[in-house]
């Protein structure tokens, strides 16, 4: 073959998978109900945001100037804080999807799939529930997990296990 052909035969891992190509197809690949997910996050922080936004700017500001009663005041700091929580929750839901979808951080896929069980940690309150058992689901899928091991070998990352889950998964192959 020559030297500058553009031409590159496709590479495979130990276990004989194409790199690049996922080994999990249809209904049995976690990029579908990642990405619904990713969907329902990114308007669970949309909806978040602007509902932090009224409470802070709207009757936050009411309080501050005075003009609302004192018995407003601790349920418009415990909406507030609730909503900034909820608001964290999502964001860090919405970032761990799209990991899922790029195949990294397989461990922290899962511990977050495991937060969004909760029904109201979850986006749209239970809206994100049945994709967050989808993806969970997926992601105990041998298949699944040589992708994410397959991308993270692609990256260049060490194969050294460094928390307890990853020992326990080295030692029970």
């Amino acid at each position: 073959m020559k030297e500058n052909s553009p031409y590159r035969p496709p590479q495979s891992d130990p276990a004989g998978n194409t790199i690049g190509e996922p080994a999990s197809t249809g209904f049995g690949n976690p990029t579908i109900p990642a990405t619904i997910l990713l969907l329902v996050s990114l308007l669970a922080v949309c909806w978040d945001a602007a509902l932090a936004f009224f409470l802070i700017f709207g009757d936050g500001l009411a309080i501050w100037r005075g003009e609302a009663a004192n018995d407003q005041i601790v349920p418009f700091l415990t909406g507030t804080i609730w909503q900034i929580v909820l608001l964290g929750t999502h964001i860090v839901i919405l970032s761990t999807t799209c990991d899922i979808i790029a195949r990294k951080n397989y461990f922290g896929s899962i511990r977050v799939c495991r937060f969004a069980f909760v029904p109201f940690l979850s986006p749209l309150i239970i809206a994100g529930i049945p994709f967050a058992i989808w993806i969970y689901k997926l992601l105990e899928n041998d298949a699944v997990k040589q992708e994410f091991e397959v991308m993270r070998h692609s990256r260049g990352k060490s194969a050294e296990p460094h928390t307890r889950d990853q020992l326990e998964l080295a030692d029970g192959d």
